[in-house]
């Protein structure tokens, strides 16, 4: 396969690809809030959560684990595509079913019966999405993945600001631009990808893409599930407002995490079509990245905790003050995920999703347990500390499980001055990675 481009190139196009993300869903926030009201906010954002929820589960790790399968030859791309439309067609229905079925025991057609099947739709649309864009990833089309990605809070402002221009935005109108917007992706990425929907079935691909799926879906829930715990604890034991504070610092925090995850993402892609014979030399090119990427992390986060103070209640207003010692707690916690999140892709692409598990379990019982003891004494406070403690325990857990399997050593994961050196040559020399 032709490489489609450079490795930092495509890491930087990542990055921006990532905030650009960001910065679109901070606007569509705003302007949803602004134009619907908090009643009709909460009850958007209330409709959005199921299908939300189920597209996570029914995302079933089946990316990872097509590119895998796709990268490796496996088997034949045209008896993984008719198989993938097979597993499509099934999960893409009993989605709908499930949602229309929750959304009216939970009386959301309350809201109107031509909204709800607006966002029940969304499920379908967005799996196809997620599906297709293993085979992206495994061809190293890296910026039309990310291109994708980008295409649908685009979509979505552009949407979303053109009927609040024009006092159109209802709550209606805000489901079928969600709706809208996910299907305009879609349409993006079957341009580009040009597979056939004529379903297939086979027994030993179905087999492989479950059994592998089932891993990477697992570890990724796990993940998310240790980010969001103490939120979820937080809400219980305390009230809206802790949550509001605490979930400001937490947000600060995901822009640290983008360039990790920008790194990981071309990792993983070059990881799944790795031979054996080159692993070696992505090792020591993984573990290169992995070092500058903890170099600038760490760089960012004290640029943010030194200027944390003015920037948030600048941002948010002074009612957000007490947010700025919550984001300085969650620091050292998300610095040490940088380490994780590019190391974590490598492994993943190499097929061994599953020592993600064996990390982040033990420290998601942590932080359960860490945030039920810590919050009731120091409220938002004490779920920042749990959370940082468990990061920092499953990052620890993690290094250990990787270094034992690849045979290095903390040396080869400790930045050194020497590494500025190399990243300035490899920046200047623009290296290409085979």
């Amino acid at each position: 396969m032709k490489q489609s481009g450079k490795g930092v190139s495509q890491i930087i196009h990542t990055l921006i690809n990532k905030g650009g993300m960001l910065v679109a869903g901070f606007v569509v926030g705003v302007i949803t809030s602004r134009t619907l009201g908090p009643e009709g906010r909460g009850a958007l954002a209330l409709m959005l959560t199921v299908p939300m929820l189920c597209i996570s589960i029914g995302e079933f790790g089946i990316r990872q684990s097509v590119a895998f399968l796709t990268g490796r030859d496996t088997f034949p791309r045209e008896t993984i595509t008719s198989s993938l439309m097979f597993f499509f067609y099934c999960t893409g229905t009993l989605s709908v079913i499930l949602i229309l079925f929750i959304e009216f025991q939970m009386g959301l057609d309350r809201y109107g019966l031509i909204p709800v099947i607006a966002v029940t739709c969304i499920a379908p649309v967005t799996l196809y999405q997620k599906y297709i864009s293993g085979f992206l990833i495994a061809d190293k089309r890296i910026e039309t993945f990310n291109n994708i990605q980008l295409s649908t809070p685009l979509l979505l402002l552009a949407t979303l600001a053109i009927l609040a221009y024009y006092e159109r935005l209802t709550l209606t109108t805000a489901a079928f631009s969600y709706l809208g917007s996910q299907v305009g992706s879609m349409a993006y990425i079957v341009g580009h990808t040009r597979l056939s929907p004529l379903p297939g079935f086979n027994h030993n691909v179905l087999k492989s893409m479950l059994k592998m799926g089932v891993l990477y879906a697992a570890g990724l829930f796990i993940q998310s599930l240790n980010y969001r715990a103490d939120i979820l604890i937080l809400g219980s034991l305390r009230n809206d407002t802790s949550v509001g504070i605490y979930s400001v610092g937490v947000g600060l925090c995901e822009i640290i995490k983008m360039l990790p995850l920008a790194v990981g993402m071309v990792l993983f892609s070059r990881s799944v079509n790795i031979k054996d014979s080159d692993i070696k030399k992505l090792l020591t090119q993984t573990l290169l990245l992995t070092r500058g990427t903890l170099i600038i992390t760490l760089a960012i986060a004290l640029l943010l905790g030194i200027s944390a103070k003015w920037l948030i209640p600048l941002l948010y207003g002074s009612a957000f003050t007490q947010s700025v010692p919550v984001l300085w707690i969650l620091l050292p916690g998300v610095v040490s995920l940088s380490l994780f999140a590019t190391l974590h892709l490598f492994v993943a692409g190499q097929g061994h999703p599953q020592i993600a598990i064996y990390a982040f379990l033990p420290a998601l019982a942590l932080n359960v347990v860490l945030n039920f003891f810590l919050i009731p004494q120091y409220d938002f406070l004490g779920s920042a500390v749990a959370s940082t403690i468990s990061y920092t325990s499953a990052v620890l857990i993690y290094l250990s499980l990787f270094m034992k399997k690849y045979d290095v050593t903390v040396s080869a994961i400790i930045p050194s001055p020497k590494d500025f050196d190399i990243i300035f040559k490899e920046l200047k020399n623009k290296t290409r990675w085979k």
